[in-house]
């Protein structure tokens, strides 16, 4: 990811997004949340999810420090999902400061 930049971010779930009540995406830097997706603001398309970050968000992160990215889900019946932590880099933007 590169700051000052729209990067589009996509995540595949185990089941169809309508079967969440809630989905929640968090990007972390340093122990603490830079950025937070709820599933009113993603895209749904079956079992794939997807947004696209505004630059204003990105120029919130960090460059040269790794973001931190989990999914946390919760279905109709109340049980809770969380995923594995993946990491992205975070590039600095010669055009931004």
């Amino acid at each position: 990811m590169i700051r000052g930049s729209t990067p589009s971010f996509s995540f595949v779930l185990p089941s169809d997004a309508s079967c969440y009540s809630t989905i929640d995406i968090r990007f972390v830097q340093d122990g603490n949340t830079v950025l937070s997706v709820s599933k009113e603001s993603l895209t749904l398309n079956g079992n794939e999810v997807s947004f696209t970050m505004s630059e204003e968000d990105s120029l919130k992160f960090s460059d040269s420090v790794p973001a931190e990215i989990q999914l946390r889900l919760v279905s109709g019946d109340g049980t809770v999902l969380v995923s594995e932590i993946r990491k992205v880099a975070v590039r600095k933007n010669l055009f931004k400061n």
